[in-house]
């Protein structure tokens, strides 16, 4: 069934339904979802990541991930796990530089995606190494020491959204027109608890003023908290988004960030249901506050130009410029689009979760 007629039938049969089921619906559910059956990543894809952009990018983690797991004392038996892996080309460089060093023999990889599509094009990109299983859950990762890698993993994740209106919180939630043939926004009125709760955690909201939330991010921070706490793993969290105390974020930002990417460009949210890329900034206090509340650490927020810098970009690039004078021009358009504030340099942040009393690399010197 298309999807569209798939979210009215749901509306007819429930009524409405929140914007968290609209994205569950849209990117991951059915066989028709976008996750399911599209490769974003093609060559005329929706979105490019950081990956994608730059080898020294991977290169980079993969130099955290080898210091990593020599803090946590060298272990012959590390998960290295992937969240949302993409097009695998992270991993593969990645695995460019833990494979020169005496770690090579000491990690096995688990790449969590839904997509098989992605699976193809990873298994093809990381064909060099054989010591790989692809999960479809987190909670299939074996329970043993583990390094967690979420890059542009958070966003796509589901949120719900909800709106100030009359000096009163409601969910924004979409129903079905008189003759069911289309989707439109409507609201929800709250239970007079989450509506107190909001009252008090964002009091300088004004009337049209829009928080999201996301449960399912919420879920899997709890996830990976309860894996640091019981075998001394750690996460590393890469994404775009904020990292601002509820009851210290000014009336300027309450907005709305979902938002629909088709070929790189905006469009809107109920236009090509399925094929387009529905993702919204992730609340890093919110990340943060559940992974201490699950009674593990956590670190950051810092922005990804702080992180790569501190991780040694600036000399990889001259080494890269040194080796191919060629291609001065094409790597330093790469190095500013992923470091520039005007670009991913301040907007992405880094985050790091670790058992209480373990410190991630790096994270001690920021």
């Amino acid at each position: 069934m298309e999807l569209k007629l798939q979210i009215i039938k749901e509306i007819k049969d429930k009524g409405y339904i929140t914007i968290s089921d609209f994205m569950k619906i849209a990117m991951s559910t059915y066989k028709d979802s976008y996750y399911r059956r599209k490769n974003p990543f093609e060559s005329k894809g929706d979105f490019i990541t950081s990956p994608e952009i730059s080898q020294m990018f991977g290169e980079l983690i993969g130099i955290w991930i080898y210091n990593q797991w020599a803090l946590l004392g060298k272990p012959s038996n590390l998960n290295l796990v992937e969240l949302g892996p993409g097009s695998g080309v992270l991993m593969r460089d990645i695995l460019k530089v833990i494979l020169r060093t005496d770690m090579a023999e000491s990690f096995f990889i688990f790449m969590v995606d839904i997509n098989h599509e992605l699976v193809l094009k990873q298994k093809e990109n990381l064909h060099f190494f054989n010591k790989i299983r692809w999960i479809e859950s987190i909670s299939d990762v074996p329970n043993s020491i583990s390094i967690f890698i979420a890059n542009e993993f958070f966003d796509a994740l589901p949120i719900s959204q909800y709106i100030k209106e009359k000096l009163e919180w409601k969910e924004v939630i979409l129903r079905a027109t008189e003759h069911n043939d289309d989707i439109i926004f409507a609201r929800l009125s709250l239970h007079d608890i989450q509506n107190e709760h909001f009252k008090y955690e964002y009091k300088n909201a004004r009337d049209g003023a829009i928080i999201e939330e996301s449960r399912e991010s919420l879920d899997t921070i709890r996830i990976l908290a309860q894996h640091s706490n019981k075998y001394d793993s750690i996460s590393l969290i890469i994404d775009y988004g904020y990292d601002v105390i509820p009851k210290l974020r000014k009336h300027t930002q309450y907005f709305p960030t979902l938002q629909a990417i088709k070929q790189h460009n905006y469009t809107p949210l109920l236009t090509h249901i399925g094929n387009t890329d529905l993702s919204a900034h992730v609340d890093f206090y919110a990340l943060k506050k559940t992974a201490i509340a699950s009674g593990a650490s956590s670190f950051g927020a810092i922005t990804q130009r702080e992180f790569l810098q501190n991780l040694g970009i600036n000399l990889r690039l001259q080494k890269l410029v040194d080796t191919n004078s060629n291609l001065q021009t094409i790597l330093k358009n790469q190095y500013n689009r992923l470091m520039s504030k005007s670009q991913m340099g301040e907007l992405f942040k880094v985050i790091s979760i670790s058992r209480k009393g373990t410190t991630p690399f790096l994270f001690d010197q920021l």
